[in-house]
């Protein structure tokens, strides 16, 4: 377990185990879920808190935030401004992860909200267990699918602002 804790970075904590972390305890907390999300067992739960945070992180990332600076809650600098700005200010990267962390914990209560409003509202809805658990593994899908699409752009925008503001190496 402490060389599993050992490879997990910083962001990786504050930003999926915490959350994940939260989430449970505050589920459980609200009786939210028919099913206990806490085991007896340390690494089970280490992981069910660690995919819980990282779906909260998600969900954060493409909906939440999508959302606030649409309604233009939050602004955002440029992102070649930003890459510029980090090589001058190494402390922008720590705030980056602070502020991540804030969208996170933001999506972690939205969720909790969502299922607190569901769990009000399910006895008097027609929706049966299994089409809920159908709509639930299609959205984790598509979170991925749109997590995988959002990393690989910003991984593409960052080399081709290397590549143009750089001179080629020669041999």
């Amino acid at each position: 377990m402490s060389t599993l804790l050992e490879k997990i970075s910083s962001y990786q904590i504050v930003n999926y185990l915490f959350p994940g972390i939260c989430f449970v305890w505050l589920s459980d907390s609200l009786s939210l879920f028919k099913i206990p999300l806490f085991t007896d067992r340390i690494i089970e739960n280490f992981f069910i808190y660690y995919f819980i945070g990282m779906l909260i992180n998600r969900i954060g990332s493409l909906i939440i935030e999508p959302f606030l600076r649409y309604i233009k809650f939050i602004l955002f600098s440029k992102y070649e401004d930003y890459i510029e700005a980090e090589k001058y200010d190494k402390k922008i990267s720590i705030l980056s992860e602070i502020n991540n962390n804030f969208r996170s914990l933001t999506s972690m209560s939205f969720i909790i909200l969502l299922c607190f409003l569901y769990n009000n509202i399910a006895n008097n809805t027609l929706l049966n267990y299994e089409f809920i658990k159908l709509i639930l593994i299609l959205s984790i899908f598509i979170i991925f699918l749109l997590s995988y699409k959002k990393q690989t752009k910003y991984i593409k925008n960052r080399v081709d602002f290397i590549k143009s503001n750089t001179k080629p190496i020669t041999g």
